[in-house]
């Protein structure tokens, strides 16, 4: 077994999903933002590609939000990028070994999700497997706890 917290330049997990093209990915890393940053992609089930990958990303100060969330980034650009509703949406984190993480929803991106009848297309990766990434009674993520008090 390697011991993934004293290489430089850990291996990267690849994402579970068959694709058709086995081109190269091209997923950035960050070992110092593997905790927060949460990812995602736009997965074409119907053709076997990814239409986008992206990442969650922090807000600049004194606006409202501290961040937005990998799931409401992937909602707009799902709206723009799938006019017909064939993608779906996977959600994963790196821990610092680069190995794959679940990423399960907050409270407000459930609700969100909900809002535009996505609930059942949003997914992350348990044990290499897709499974759905909303749970019963969901979290407050930090940014809103901090943002309600």
């Amino acid at each position: 077994m390697v011991d993934y917290l004293k290489q430089d330049n850990p291996i990267i997990e690849s994402i579970p999903l068959f694709l058709r093209d086995n081109k190269d990915l091209n997923i950035t890393y960050d070992k110092n933002t593997c905790n927060v940053s949460v990812k995602y992609c736009l997965y074409d089930k119907k053709k076997k590609r990814i239409l986008k990958i992206s990442e969650s990303r922090a807000l600049c100060q004194g606006l409202s939000k501290i961040s937005i969330h990998a799931e409401e980034m992937a909602i707009r650009d799902i709206i723009r990028l799938d006019p017909k509703n064939k993608c779906d949406i996977y959600i994963w984190k790196y821990g610092k070994g680069g190995e794959i993480k679940t990423k399960y929803c907050c409270k407000t991106c459930t609700d969100l999700l909900k809002k535009y009848n996505m609930d059942r297309r949003i997914f992350t990766f348990e044990n290499g497997m897709k499974v759905s990434a909303l749970i019963d009674n969901p979290e407050v993520s930090f940014g809103n706890m901090i943002r309600r008090n």
